[in-house]
């Protein structure tokens, strides 16, 4: 709005006194919940006054952009430093920490997010009383204003619009830091629900290998219990071996006494057989000798007989020829 428009609506009466209580009660609500509108939005549980203040804000916000000159002219009276102490907003109240203990909480966690609305609602309290006596104070006034203070009070009405500029931006800030911060909390939340499963899966897997290795251990007790028995009886049957050995070692030395015996035995037998065998032979040959000179006379007279009947045979053979 310029100046020249402004000065247009300075009313021509000093003593009008126009109804500003509303106005300005609406303006200051608007203001508060401008400044805890962020908190509300994510806190369902909160007083009714809070919630009541959010609607106000949702209906009547930017009205106090309209607020005619007449509307304020009496506000003149009013000393500086309740105008500036009523009409700026206070800084953003420290959050209250509702997160547990450092403690209670894992070395990883992020820090819990702050309780503001709680401390939110005390400082509303406190301007709401502070405007009361702010409203008291108009109502007590009289006279115009000039353009001049109507100037000043129009910038630090747009000083308070801005500080609740800033003071939503803080919160909106304040709650991108609270969302981040329950994400980083869900993801926490997940890696230990992950860990945790991990741990089961471990333990159970724990569980087993310690069935198995109590499996595995009696099965190596019963394996030295074998083992044992198998050592007792090696141990006795190589005691019997070595005396079956000492047997057959006297075996052995009776057998090559024996064994040289038969075959002292055996030489003389082959000697005997020996010279029964040349008789046998000179014998045999003394026999063939004779059986084939006896043979050789009787193929010498066949041969002369056969001799005589050819000559015989060609003979008459001849005469007949001859007679023919």
């Amino acid at each position: 709005m310029s100046e020249d428009n402004m000065s247009s609506d300075v009313p021509t009466k000093a003593g009008e006194q126009p109804g500003i209580d509303d106005e300005i009660d609406e303006f200051a609500e608007n203001a508060f919940d401008a400044l805890l509108l962020g908190g509300e939005a994510k806190q369902p549980s909160e007083s009714p006054e809070v919630a009541e203040a959010a609607d106000d804000t949702e209906e009547g916000t930017g009205d106090y952009e309209d607020v005619e000159l007449d509307d304020v002219i009496m506000v003149s009276d009013v000393p500086a430093d309740d105008v500036s102490h009523a009409t700026v907003p206070p800084s953003a109240p420290p959050a209250a920490s509702s997160a547990p203990p450092a403690s209670a909480r894992p070395a990883t966690a992020p820090p819990a997010p702050s309780d503001a609305p709680a401390t939110g609602q005390v400082e509303v309290a406190r301007l709401r009383s502070e405007i009361s006596g702010l409203k008291a104070k108009i109502a007590e006034s009289s006279g115009g204003v000039s353009s001049r203070q109507f100037l000043d009070l129009r910038e630090s009405l747009n000083t308070k619009d801005k500080q609740i500029l800033e003071l939503r931006d803080q919160v909106s800030g304040r709650d991108k830091e609270i969302i981040d911060l329950r994400d980083q909390s869900i993801g926490l939340e997940r890696s230990r629900a992950d860990f945790d499963e991990k741990t089961a899966q471990l333990e159970h897997a724990l569980s087993g290998a310690q069935e198995s290795i109590a499996s595995l251990t009696e099965d190596k007790e019963a394996a030295n219990k074998r083992y044992e028995d198998i050592k007792g009886r090696f141990e006795r049957e190589k005691a019997k071996t070595e005396g079956l050995e000492a047997e057959l070692a006297q075996e052995r030395e009776a057998r090559a006494a024996d064994v040289e015996a038969l075959k002292s035995a055996q030489d003389a037998e082959m000697a005997r057989l020996r010279v029964s065998q040349e008789e046998a032979l000179d014998l045999i040959k003394a026999e063939s000798a004779a059986a084939l000179a006896a043979a050789r006379e009787d193929n010498d007279a066949a041969l002369h007989a056969a001799a005589r009947e050819k000559e015989t045979a060609l003979a008459s053979l001849r005469s007949e020829l001859a007679d023919a």
